[in-house]
C-alpha cells in the first residue's frame, strides 16, 4: 500500500511501523503497472514475498512520488500491503486483485488523525487490525491494468 501508501486522494498515513504478522506469498495476479486518470502505479516481483512499488501522482501544487519495497500481511482472512519509503510505513487493504484491476483502500491520515502516533510495532498493529472500519471506503481506489 500502495501499495500503497501516498497512495491517490487524501493523505496516506505514514508510520514509523509497519504491521506485525507473518509475510505470505504475493497474490500472483498483484505486479503488473496500472493507472487511474494520471496516476500511475507499478509493481513488480523481487521475491515469493517482496515488492518493488512504484508511484506517482502529478499535482498543480506537488507531485506525490513513492519508491518502496512491500510485503504482504494477512489477518482474518483481509490481505494488507505494508510498503516501506525512506524510513516510513504506509499500509493499503487489497480488495481486489483481478487481470484487470488492483482494488486498494489506503490507511488515510484523515481517518488515523494527524497527529496518531504510535511506540511499536504491535502497538500500531493492534491498532489497525482492532477497527477494520479505520480503512474508509472513501479512499477505495480502482487502478486499471495497463
Amino acid at each position: 500500500m500502495a501499495l500503497m501508501m501516498i497512495f491517490i486522494a487524501g493523505c496516506a498515513y505514514p508510520s514509523d511501523y509497519g504491521l506485525e504478522g507473518k509475510s505470505v506469498k504475493y497474490h500472483a495476479g498483484i505486479p503488473g503497472n496500472y493507472k487511474i486518470n494520471e496516476t500511475t502505479l507499478s509493481i513488480s516481483r523481487i521475491d515469493d514475498y517482496n515488492v518493488q512499488v512504484k508511484y506517482f501522482k502529478p499535482d498543480d501544487i506537488e507531485d506525490q512520488e513513492m519508491n518502496g519495497v512491500g510485503r504482504f500481511v494477512e489477518n482474518k482472512g483481509d490481505l494488507y500491503a505494508v510498503v516501506k519509503d525512506k524510513n516510513r510505513y504506509f499500509v493499503a487493504k487489497i480488495l481486489d486483485a483481478s487481470d484487470k484491476i488492483l482494488e486498494i483502500n489506503i490507511l488515510d491520515e484523515n481517518d488515523m488523525g494527524a497527529n496518531t502516533k504510535f511506540k511499536s510495532t504491535k502497538q500500531f498493529t493492534s491498532f489497525v487490525f482492532k477497527d477494520k472500519n479505520i480503512f474508509s471506503k472513501k479512499y477505495d481506489q480502482k487502478f486499471r491494468r495497463l
